[in-house]
């Protein structure tokens, strides 16, 4: 504990090459400006994490800064559909998966920004509450300054053109009456709001097990729950961007991320689902890095890809579907028996509730995932086991890499 409060005292050195900031005790040796012990290391001419190799994002201009959730989301050219949540104190938190999905082709490729009334979100108001929501406030003037800037200087939107006439329908400065709204009487508590909690004990999969995946809403409370399933009942047809209706495919999509956070990556450098990189970098180096990638404006660190509402879940919940492909291929090599199963046969198993032993395998390759709940399981597993040796801990702390 006395390490932890002494660390607070460190000071924030940012590398000359790859621009990450972090807390240090000293810089080491005594040279001016500083380089990391990673960057210093690596003697190749191009460094992995350096502007050569395509690793440092551009500064983010002042069309682009400043924008709410909902403005983003006008601008982007893709639609990260992602369970966020707000836990009691705070912290913002993720559930499910994340899937991207982009426009309909020929609106992807004249058209922005998108249409309020097709904007998926809905706003839930606490009735005798001082409801803002900063993050859906719309400025017409700001929006298209962003999309224009975007035109002009970001290769993924050089062939959009601005809808001047639904650009005119944006409120000057205020929340869209376009989108729906419900009012509930009183907060949820504490211990009414439904997480991922993971496997049950003993169990590291669960047939009964539900897996989702819903809008952006930092709101996912249980007596809210049928307020919004009778608000999207009350229409028959229920309006959602104008889209393809397959998920992309992240392993083939060039900028991926730029087009989903255009505020992020505003010329594209820095992408992380660029290939086109000088050396190979793995997908979780590049997310570590941008995490850590920092910039000092009127005397203070900003770090700009952490501190994004949705970016850091969107990239950690890529990198554990990545992980999990790469599991399930060892699987497969490891058993060929099911291996050679057909859809039709992995359909019947379903219909007959035959799937638990294969699932259950499944599962056992998962635990080398991190943050997927068989990892959880196995890390629960452990402690009990420390705790059985050695006894019960007065204080611990557990810490994840990615």
């Amino acid at each position: 504990m006395e390490d932890f409060h002494n660390s607070l005292k460190f000071k924030i050195y940012m590398c000359e090459v790859c621009h990450e900031a972090w807390p240090l005790s000293s810089k080491g040796k005594k040279r001016s400006p500083y380089m990391c012990s990673r960057c210093s290391r690596d003697k190749n001419g191009v460094k992995k994490f350096s502007s050569q190799n395509g690793m440092i994002p551009s500064q983010v201009p002042n069309e682009l800064q400043g924008l709410t959730q909902l403005e983003e989301m006008l601008i982007a050219r893709v639609f990260p559909v992602i369970s966020v949540y707000t836990k009691p104190g705070g912290q913002k938190a993720y559930k499910g998966h994340c899937i991207n999905f982009s426009q309909d082709i020929q609106e992807l490729a004249n058209s922005l920004p998108r249409n309020l009334s097709e904007m998926p979100v809905i706003v839930v108001s606490v009735k005798g509450k001082d409801n803002t929501y900063k993050d859906l406030t719309v400025r017409r003037e700001k929006v298209s300054c962003a999309l224009h800037w975007l035109v002009q200087h970001n290769p993924v939107y050089k062939d959009i053109t601005i809808d001047y006439e639904l650009l005119a329908f944006l409120p000057s400065d205020g929340i869209p009456t376009e989108l729906r709204k419900i009012y509930c009487t009183e907060n949820s508590k504490d211990d009414e709001i439904d997480p991922d909690r993971g496997p049950l004990d003993e169990i590291p999969f669960n047939e009964d097990t539900e897996l989702s995946s819903t809008i952006l809403n930092p709101v996912q409370l249980k007596p809210q729950k049928q307020l919004i399933k009778d608000e999207l009942l009350q229409n028959s047809k229920i309006n959602w961007p104008n889209r393809n209706s397959s998920p992309l495919n992240e392993f083939k999509i060039e900028y991926l991320a730029t087009m989903a956070f255009p505020t992020l990556f505003p010329d594209g450098k820095g992408d992380p689902t660029n290939s086109a990189t000088m050396r190979d970098v793995t997908l979780g180096d590049k997310i570590k890095h941008l995490i850590k990638f920092a910039e000092y404006n009127n005397g203070k660190w900003a770090y700009r890809f952490a501190s994004h509402p949705r970016f850091a879940y969107w990239a950690f919940n890529m990198i554990q579907r990545h992980r999990l492909l790469s599991q399930g291929n060892i699987f497969l090599k490891q058993n060929p028996g099911e291996a050679k199963l057909t859809v039709e046969q992995l359909q019947q198993m379903l219909q007959t509730n035959t799937y638990s032993t294969l699932m259950s395998k499944l599962m056992h390759y998962a635990k080398n995932v991190t943050g997927s709940n068989s990892y959880w399981h196995k890390a629960k597993e452990d402690l009990r086991a420390t705790i059985a040796q050695v006894g019960p801990p007065t204080i611990f702390f557990y810490f994840i890499l990615c």
